[in-house]
């Protein structure tokens, strides 16, 4: 878990996390990108939803639909090994 860098309130849960203690939330990525969390943790999930039903893709793609980005980002990461 990635340690936290700056206190801060979370947004979301509305938790006072201090700098020094360990984050356990759902928006690593945001935070770390803000400063307030240590980034060596964050790992990219894909597909990523970006609403309205549309996920984009490692590639930057964009898919409709849950299923069909699951599959193709499968697809996607397959050519990566």
């Amino acid at each position: 878990m990635p340690t936290v860098l700056k206190t801060f309130r979370c947004k979301v849960t509305k938790h006072l996390f201090e700098a020094g203690e360990e984050y356990e939330g759902k928006r690593e990525a945001e935070l770390a990108a803000l400063g307030y969390i240590g980034a060596e943790a964050v790992v990219e999930q894909w597909p990523k939803h970006v609403g309205g039903g549309k996920y984009e893709l490692s590639n930057g793609e964009v898919v409709k639909g849950k299923a069909a980005a699951e599959e193709a980002q499968a697809d996607l990461d397959s050519l990566d090994d």
